[in-house]
């Protein structure tokens, strides 16, 4: 079974080379696991030489692909440059539909700052109240010397993500330079993490829904549970994250 379903690209619907399916056991509606990938699928037909298996939760994603970026699913199209404050950690929601190993995450300086950099990160998103909580990932310096796309790889090597939420992280170390903004005027971030007051809600054109708080450039805290995390309207840079491998 687990061969079978590696052995298609990605999709919501699988015809998979299993011709025993109801013999094995399997009928309509039963689900599966595959343990190499922890994907999730129920089956459609068991008919002998034709089942069907839908991926559970994929209908609004097709997947990923080997060496190439990607945004995080639910955050809005990049909008026009964007600058933020020295000393402060901006955190953006995104999801990963699937299980994945990351290496690199990018962002897109639009500004440059001669002699400046940025850095980046990945937290995890705690479950129980959907605000962020432990580091994932981070990388080095990103040099905002020039205009165009930076990125960097992760410092402690790839990092494997299963699917969820996680929060994506942003600092820079001046004011000069402006990256590309992560936009939500097509989205908005608090449908899957809600507020506490309704600031972004209530905002006409969404703007980002993210979560500040008071940090140190370079420093990137294992647990940042306890931080006094506000939430802002404000921007925050546009964020990819290249895919090293699937799962």
């Amino acid at each position: 079974m687990e061969r079978a379903f590696r052995a298609v690209p990605n999709g919501t619907i699988r015809l998979t080379a299993v011709t025993v399916a109801g013999a094995a056991g399997y009928a309509v509606g039963s689900s599966w696991m595959v343990p190499g990938t922890g994907d999730m699928w129920r089956c459609r037909s068991a008919a002998v030489g034709a089942a069907r298996w839908v991926k559970i939760d994929v209908a609004d994603h097709p997947g990923y692909n080997v060496g190439r970026f990607f945004t995080p699913f639910g955050q809005g199209a990049p909008v026009a440059g964007i600058t933020q404050l020295v000393g402060t950690m901006y955190l953006s929601y995104g999801v990963i539909k699937e299980r994945i190993t990351v290496s690199q995450l990018q962002a897109r300086v639009t500004t440059l700052s001669a002699g400046g950099n940025i850095q980046l990160a990945i937290y995890n998103s705690d479950p129980s109240t959907r605000r962020v909580s432990t580091l994932v990932a981070k990388t080095g310096n990103l040099s905002t010397t020039a205009t165009g796309a930076v990125a960097g790889a992760f410092t402690g090597g790839d990092v494997t993500l299963e699917p969820g939420g996680y929060w994506f992280a942003c600092m820079v170390d001046n004011a000069v330079c402006v990256l590309l903004g992560n936009g939500t005027t097509s989205f908005n971030h608090l449908s899957f993490y809600g507020s506490t007051n309704g600031l972004g809600a209530s905002q006409a054109a969404q703007p980002a829904g993210v979560l500040i708080s008071g940090q140190t450039f370079g420093t990137w805290p294992d647990d940042v549970t306890a931080l006094n995390h506000s939430e802002a309207t404000s921007r925050v840079s546009a964020m990819a994250f290249l895919v090293a491998s699937v799962p």
